[in-house]
C-alpha cells in the first residue's frame, strides 16, 4: 500500500513551535494533573469502597510518562506535552496492570471527560492466568465494526468461548481521514466503540492512518476541531499507547503517527519510541514482550528500543495481505484485513503458534474489492478479484 503524507495547517505548527500550546484552548499556565487510586475491586463495581484493598506499585501512564501508585494505591500524574495530541482534553490516562490482575471496569480515562477535581480511579480484580493461553489478532477492518466481515469475526471468536482471552486490532478501524463532516466521524467512532464494548472478549486497539480524523489533504474540515486527528480516537476508543501484563507476558500497543516538517506522516514517532523505552525499562529482566502497531516502520529510535529489550514478536497490518518479516533480528507478522483470516495466537511456555483462522467470508461486495480477499475462498483462484 502506498504511503500517504497528510498536510497539517501552518497554524498547528506555529502552536507546536510555541511550546505545545493547545488548539482551540486557552494556553495553560501550569501543567494539569490527574490523580486517582488503583485498588482491588472486590465487588467489581468500579468504585473504591470501604474495606477494599489499595494496590501499590502499579504503573499509570499519560502516554508520555509513568508514575507508580503509592502505599495507599494513590497516584498523581502531570500531563506532559504531546505534539501529536496537542489538546490536553484529548489526552488519556490509563493503568498498566500487572500479571494476575484484570480491570473490573474502565482501564482508561480521557482528561476532557473528567469533572473538576474528579478522581480517575481504576479497579482491578484477581485473575487466574497461566501458560499456555490464546488471544486473537485482527487488523484493518475499515468498517467501524458494522459490516458482515466484523460480524463473522465476532461470531467466530464467540464460538471459541473462554479459550480466547482477549483480542487486539492493529488499526484502520474505520475511514475517518476524509469524512463529509465531524458528525460522520462521530457516527463511525460510536459504532466502533460499541463494537469494542460488546465484543465477546476484551478488545484492545491501536490507531492506523485512516483513523486520524480529517487529516487527508483533500479534507476541508476544521483543523482546530476537538475531534481532529487523534481527538476522535481518544474520545471513543482510548489511549494510543498502552500496556499490560498477562501470565508474565507484556503486551504493548503503539500509535503509528508522526509529524515530519509541516505534515502528519505514517510511522512510529520519536515520542512513541521514548514512551516505549520508559514502558519496557520498568519490566523485570527477561520479560517476554509482544508489540502491536499498525505497521513496524518509523524513527530509528523505535527499532533501537525494540532491539535493546529483545521484543519477541511484532503484530501489525496495513498492507492487507499476510506477511512475515524480520528486521534487526525481530520477527513481525502483518495480518490481512478482517474480510480474510485473522490470527489465532497461542502463547506457550516457550515460543508461540500463530495460525490463520478463516471466518468463512464469501461476500462479494464490490466496495471491498480493494481489500484483497481471503485466500481460503471457495472460488477458483482465477476468478478472485485482484488487489
Amino acid at each position: 500500500m502506498k504511503l500517504r503524507r497528510i498536510v497539517v495547517l501552518p497554524l498547528l505548527l506555529g502552536l507546536l513551535a510555541a511550546g505545545g500550546q493547545q488548539l482551540a484552548e486557552t494556553p495553560r499556565k501550569a501543567a494539569p494533573t490527574v490523580s486517582g487510586r488503583v485498588f482491588l475491586d472486590a465487588n467489581a463495581n468500579g468504585r473504591f469502597d470501604e474495606g477494599e484493598k489499595p494496590l501499590p506499585g502499579v504503573r499509570v501512564t499519560d502516554g508520555a510518562d509513568f508514575v507508580l501508585t503509592q502505599a495507599d494505591g494513590s497516584y498523581k500524574i502531570t500531563i506532559s506535552d504531546d505534539q501529536l495530541i496537542p489538546m490536553v482534553s484529548s489526552r488519556v490516562v490509563s493503568v498498566s496492570w500487572p500479571s494476575g490482575k484484570w480491570p473490573t471496569g474502565a482501564w482508561w480515562r480521557r482528561v476532557g471527560d473528567l469533572k473538576p477535581d474528579e478522581s480517575a480511579d481504576f479497579g482491578l480484580r484477581d485473575d487466574e492466568q497461566k501458560l499456555p493461553f490464546k488471544f486473537v489478532h485482527g487488523t484493518d477492518n475499515h468498517d467501524a465494526g458494522t459490516s458482515q466481515f466484523s460480524a463473522n469475526f465476532r461470531q467466530d471468536v464467540k464460538k471459541q468461548g473462554e479459550t480466547v482471552k482477549f483480542a487486539v486490532i492493529t488499526g484502520d478501524l474505520l475511514y475517518a481521514d476524509n469524512p463529509a463532516s465531524y458528525e460522520a466521524v462521530e457516527k463511525q467512532y460510536r459504532n466502533m466503540a460499541e463494537h469494542v464494548r460488546t465484543f465477546p472478549v476484551p478488545m484492545f486497539c491501536t490507531p492506523g492512518n485512516h483513523d486520524l480524523a480529517a487529516t487527508h489533504p483533500a479534507s476541508e474540515l476544521d483543523k482546530q476541531h476537538p475531534l481532529y486527528a487523534l481527538g476522535a480516537y481518544t474520545k471513543y476508543i482510548g489511549p494510543v499507547r498502552w500496556s499490560f501484563d498477562y501470565a508474565g507476558v507484556h503486551f504493548v500497543g503503539l500509535d503509528w503517527t508522526r509529524l515530519v516538517g509541516a505534515q502528519y506522516d505514517e510511522g512510529v514517532s520519536d515520542a512513541a519510541a521514548a514512551w516505549l523505552a520508559k514502558d519496557l525499562k520498568g519490566l523485570k529482566k527477561g520479560t517476554r514482550i509482544l508489540l502491536f502497531v499498525h505497521y513496524p516502520t518509523g524513527e530509528d529510535g523505535f527499532w533501537a528500543v525494540a532491539v535493546e529489550h529483545k521484543v519477541e514478536q511484532i503484530f501489525a497490518g496495513h498492507e492487507h495481505f499476510g506477511k512475515r518479516l524480520t528486521h534487526m533480528g525481530i520477527p513481525a507478522v502483518a495480518g490481512r484485513n478482517l474480510n480474510g483470516p485473522y490470527k489465532l495466537v497461542t502463547i506457550k511456555e516457550t515460543g508461540m503458534a500463530i495460525v490463520d483462522r478463516c471466518t468463512g467470508c464469501k461476500l462479494e461486495d464490490p466496495k471491498q474489492l480493494h481489500l484483497r480477499r481471503c485466500p481460503f475462498w471457495t472460488k477458483p483462484a482465477e476468478t478472485r478479484p485482484s488487489k
